[in-house]
Parts: structure tokens; sequence; C-alpha cells
């Protein structure tokens, strides 16, 4: 009976360390296969930075304008006035 025990001792020892193996190779592989989807998001979120600073410059350009305009709004209005 002592020797069956051993036995049994025996193979769940090897069982765990089957089990411990198979855990290290999953957690190793994981970080093989999100490498590429972490690359991706960079891409992402690089790409989101460029659009984002080309859009605040537009919008910059597009309020400077916007305030020449009504600027030489007001001095046309102006000239009208005292032409009058």
């Amino acid at each position: 009976r002592e020797a069956r025990l051993r036995e049994d001792l025996a193979a769940l020892h090897q069982r765990c360390a089957d089990a411990e193996a198979r855990c290290q190779d999953l957690s190793s592989a994981v970080p093989d296969s999100t490498r590429p989807l972490l690359r991706q998001i960079e891409s992402l979120q690089a790409g989101y930075a460029e659009k984002q600073r080309v859009w605040e410059q537009v919008e910059s350009s597009l309020r400077h304008r916007c305030v020449e305009a009504e600027t030489a709004c007001k001095a046309a209005a102006e000239r009208e006035r005292i032409a009058k």
C-alpha cells in the first residue's frame, strides 16, 4: 500500500511539473502574440497625435483669418461711415 501511495505521489508531482511547464509556455507566448497589437496601438496613437496637431494648426490659421476678416470689415465700415 505504501508503494502505491508513493507511485501516486510521484505521478502527482509529475503532473504538477507538467502543468507548471505548460503555464510557463503560455505566459511566455502571450507577450509574443500581443506584440503586434501593441505596435498597432502605438501606430494608431502616433497617427492620431499627428492628425490632432495638423487640425490644431488648421484651426489656428482659420481663427487668425477670421480675426483679420473682422478687422478688415470694421475698417471698411468705418471708412464707409466717414465717407458719408
